[in-house]
């Protein structure tokens, strides 16, 4: 389920990036990719039980952060 509702507001995204194209379009389309993989490994990591679960969210949100810092550093480039 996580990885349909990712795949549709990557799409969605896109096809704004192309309707409307711009920086922070391209930023949009990043963050959302960026939001679709952590939202997967988020529902992988429900798979784990204690303290395994809570280094695979920890994990996951910083590969979130770094995408979108990423992300944000391309659009003032």
């Amino acid at each position: 389920m996580a990885e349909a509702k990712g795949k549709e507001k990557v799409a969605k995204a896109e096809s704004e990036a192309k309707y409307k194209p711009s920086k922070n379009a391209i930023y949009e389309v990043s963050v959302a990719k960026a939001e679709a993989i952590y939202a997967v490994a988020k529902e992988k990591c429900d798979d784990n039980a204690g303290n395994a679960n809570d280094i695979c969210e920890k994990e996951a949100k910083a590969i979130l952060e770094y995408a979108k810092s990423d992300a944000k550093a391309k659009q003032h480039s």
